[in-house]
């Protein structure tokens, strides 16, 4: 039998351990090498974030300490304002000093008491303790009484104010021990305060420490020692908890992680040793509880332990702070550490590929961090720029995603960014969008659109009138990134637009009505003045005079027609009459409150015995009904309109502050009410035509019209506003002068006669100048007839005796009736002139008020309308000749 044996094992040749040396020491060295570097990292960074956290811990504590400090010295503040209010008082009185340290302590929660005590002269001990009504306590060693006059310190406390409901002090003398004289010494002589602690006895409330504030006579610290031993007044004793004082210096602090021992000197003389600190109180971080601190409690164990001493009002603090394990752990950290050492085993196997390419990684760095700088400049200058862009810019991307919408965008549509980033386009009114689409589509093929009017939506809906420019942009590989548009609001330059047209509208009808005015109001006064004369001649016959009569209203209802056409195109000239405006205000308010509505009350004040003006009647009541529309519109939600009317003295003082008025009398009638007011820019324009805050609910042409009305009646109009609390604006109009006759006063009074005066009528119009001729000589006048202005002013110069001239303001010839009047004047200035006009009498009107005042009769006028101001103006020329003469 054949019996089988086991394979031999192969033993390593030497080739095979050769190889495997070769191919695993440069392994081997790389681990060695990593090792090492690895413990030397650790012990390195392990060393250095040791030292971090005691400089960490030790920052805490310092900052800690000096945050106590000024916390604690804060406590000083009551008897620095104690000490300041005794040394400027003559003497202390006890109800003074009781009022202000109660006040004072109000704002500390350490203090105890705050007490008074002076120095009193040996002779004068025993009266002083006399008139105290109490002895000054001091005790032997074998517990008698020690007279005062035997006694080396003497400073008793008289008044004092406590604070913790203990008994009170008075008649406790602080210089009879030792120590505390010599801390009152030592604060004199130094001119600053001084403390020493008290000697804990197990109260429960903790030791307590005295302060000593020296005071002296005038207020001042003496410069010199020996001024200040010479000058004491005395002392304001200040009793403090410590463990209060501490309480407070530690509310609002970050959290504490240390326990703290706080210790207090005895020793005043600011060279205390170290067995002169007594624990006062305990901090610990576990239930942050602050406690009395006893002799025999065990230090804390800690890691580490730092000590702090700082002074405050001459009392050594010292504080020690002791950081448990725990608390030093949590400022260590592994992480750091881990990554270090993984960092290092990194860079051992990969130092030998990397370090090669590091300068060029970093060159790359370089440059990429100054090329995003520069990327990050630019895109912040383009955003500002969008941002303070007047027009809407939005960017949509190729999908027609939102993805730039700058603040004009935000205030045109209401949409905020936020609402529309990254959502689709929202502009787009319904049966708009093929358009829309339409256009994309060009941009997209690289075409620019410019100026192109289309409407847009509103959040609210509402569609806005609009023009946008737009094109696309693209990145470096042509490829399509999206498409910007440049969208301008067009409503408000339509808005002006359409201002402009209405103003060109109403000059326009201005033109036409004016000179259509002035042939018909010729003609009405041809028919006029001939239906006048029938009348007369049918005056016993019925049917014939109420015919005539019939004509009469019907002709005279055509010019009220032309007066309302010259109206509306706001030419009508003025017809001022001597008015009353208690009667006229009364009787307007009826129909402004129908105008302002139920939620607006309406106020009228007058002052009794108010002056008459002189003004036409119905423009004073449109401008009234104009305000008080505007106060309507700014009290929405209703308020308070109050027209008050008074009489006032415009002197030379006022014009400083009114440089558009005149010196004299003047009836002030203002218009207030209680709305949302105006700003400075608004009150700037407010008077300006055209320009309104009512978008385009209003003209703009109300307040300038009010304005101007005002003017042209001689007086002036100011304007005060504030935004908030309402408007008001004050209309003065001159006081109408004595002697002053309306036209309401001789309306009833007959048709007055002349008495053979004569009278040159100057009229360009053949039938006007015959009827005039025919009436006054029909009212016992002589006249003398021209054509034109030349024929007039060469009679005037003949030196043909006139007593008046009444003349048209428009003539052909080069010489109107206002040239004529000047060239009268110059040669007669006594003439009397009246004027007549058919015209749009803005302009004739403007042609004579500056120079002549408001005689003006506008055609066509009645028979009695010329009686009475031809009559009118003779009269006043004699009453005022008459008075001369007197």
């Amino acid at each position: 039998m054949i019996e089988e044996r086991p394979a031999a094992v192969k033993k390593p040749s030497r080739r095979t351990l050769r190889a495997f040396v070769r191919v695993s020491l440069p392994a081997m060295l790389v681990v060695a090498i990593g090792l090492a570097i690895t413990v030397i990292a650790f012990l390195v960074v392990n060393r250095a974030e040791e030292q971090d956290v005691v400089r960490a811990l030790e920052f805490r504590v310092e900052w800690r300490a000096r945050d106590l400090q000024a916390k604690i010295n804060l406590t000083g503040q009551s008897l620095l304002a104690t000490a300041t209010d005794v040394a400027t008082e003559p003497r202390v009185e006890l109800q003074e000093f009781h009022q202000f340290t109660s006040a004072v302590a109000a704002e500390s929660k350490s203090i105890s008491s705050l007490a008074w005590a002076q120095p009193v002269p040996r002779a004068q001990r025993a009266a002083f303790e006399a008139s105290a009504g109490f002895p000054i306590v001091e005790l032997s060693s074998d517990g008698q009484r020690i007279p005062a006059a035997n006694r080396d310190g003497y400073m008793p406390i008289v008044i004092e104010n406590r604070f913790d409901g203990k008994p009170a002090w008075l008649g406790f003398d602080v210089s009879m021990d030792p120590t505390r004289r010599h801390a009152l010494e030592l604060a004199r002589d130094l001119g600053s305060p001084q403390s020493m602690l008290v000697p804990y006895t197990g109260d429960p409330v903790g030791p307590t420490y005295l302060v000593f504030w020296p005071t002296y006579a005038g207020g001042a610290v003496p410069e010199t020692v020996d001024g200040r031993r010479a000058q004491l007044k005395g002392y304001v004793v200040g009793v403090f908890r410590v463990l209060d004082v501490i309480k407070v210096a530690l509310v609002d602090t970050p959290d504490i992680v240390a326990t703290i021992n706080f210790h207090l000197s005895n020793d005043p003389t600011e060279r205390a040793t170290e067995s002169s600190f007594q624990p006062v109180a305990v901090y610990s971080p576990k239930d942050r509880s602050l406690k009395v601190a006893q002799s025999s409690a065990p230090i804390p164990t800690a890691e580490y332990s730092f000590s702090r001493s700082f002074v405050v009002n001459g009392e050594q603090w010292r504080l020690v702070s002791y950081f448990s394990a725990a608390a030093v752990a949590e400022e260590r950290s592994s992480g750091p550490r881990i990554l270090l050492l993984a960092g290092l085993l990194l860079t051992a196997v990969l130092a030998f590929t990397v370090t090669g390419r590091v300068r060029q990684v970093s060159l790359i760095q370089t440059r990429v961090k100054r090329r995003t700088e520069e990327l990050r400049k630019i895109n912040t200058q383009l955003a500002a720029l969008i941002d303070a862009s007047p027009y809407a810019i939005v960017c949509i991307d190729s999908k027609s995603r939102v993805i730039l919408w700058n603040a004009a965008a935000e205030k045109m549509f209401g949409y905020s960014a936020a609402e529309v980033m990254g959502y689709p386009y929202p502009l787009v009114l319904p049966g708009e969008q093929e358009e829309f689409n339409d256009r994309l589509r060009r941009l997209s093929s690289g075409e620019v659109l410019r100026n192109l009017a289309s409407h847009r939506r509103h959040r609210d809906g509402t569609a806005i009138d609009t023009s946008s420019s737009a094109s696309a942009f693209y990145d470096a590989a042509g490829n399509l990134l999206g498409i910007m548009f440049a969208i301008e609001d067009t409503r408000e330059r339509s808005a002006v637009q359409d201002q402009l047209r209405q103003a060109q509208k109403m000059e326009a009808i201005g033109q036409l009505t004016g000179g259509l005015a002035h042939d018909f109001n010729n003609l009405l006064g041809v028919i006029l003045g001939n239906l006048d004369l029938l009348a007369e001649k049918f005056e016993t016959r019925c049917e014939e005079k109420e015919l005539t009569e019939a004509a009469i209203q019907a002709a005279l209802r055509g010019a009220e027609l032309i007066r309302q056409l010259l109206a509306y195109a706001r030419r009508q000239p003025l017809a001022p009459k001597l008015t009353q405006l208690a009667p006229l205000l009364e009787s307007a308010a009826k129909l402004l409150r129908r105008s302002i509505g139920e939620s607006i009350t309406l106020e009228l004040q007058i002052l009794e015995g108010i002056w008459p003006v002189r003004v036409d009647v119905s423009q004073l009541d449109s401008s009234l009904l104009n305000l008080a529309v505007n106060a309507r519109d700014a009290m929405p939600n209703g308020g308070r309109l109050i027209i008050e009317a008074t009489n006032v003295c415009i002197d030379k003082h006022a014009l400083e502050l009114n440089q558009e008025a005149t010196p004299g009398d003047y009836v002030l009638l203002a218009v207030s009410d209680t709305g949302s007011g105006m700003s400075p820019e608004v009150l700037a324009r407010v008077f300006e035509p055209f320009y309104t805050t009512k978008g385009n609910r209003g003209s703009g042409l109300g307040l300038s019209m009010v304005h101007g009305f005002i003017k042209q009646s001689g007086g002036y109009s100011k304007i005060y506003s504030e935004p908030g609390k309402g408007t008001t604006i004050r209309i003065y109009l001159p006081r109408a002068l004595d002697g002053e006759v309306s036209e309401a006063d001789t309306l009833h009074a007959g048709m007055p006669t002349g008495d053979q005066e004569i009278i040159l009528v100057v009229e360009d119009n053949a039938g006007i100048r015959d009827l005039a001729v025919r009436h006054l000589e029909s009212l016992g006048y002589r006249t003398i007839q021209a054509a034109d202005g030349v024929s007039a002013l060469a009679i005037i110069k003949s030196g043909a005796l006139i007593d008046l001239l009444f003349t048209d303001v428009v003539m052909p010839g080069g010489l109107d009736g206002r040239a004529l009047a000047v060239e009268a004047r110059q040669l007669r200035p006594e003439l009397k002139i009246l004027f007549t006009s058919g015209f749009t009498a803005a302009a004739a009107s403007a042609a004579i008020e500056d120079k002549f005042g408001s005689n003006l009769l506008s055609k066509p006028y009645r028979k009695s309308d010329l009686a009475r101001r031809i009559k009118a103006m003779l009269d006043a020329s004699e009453s005022r000749e008459l008075t001369c003469m007197m």
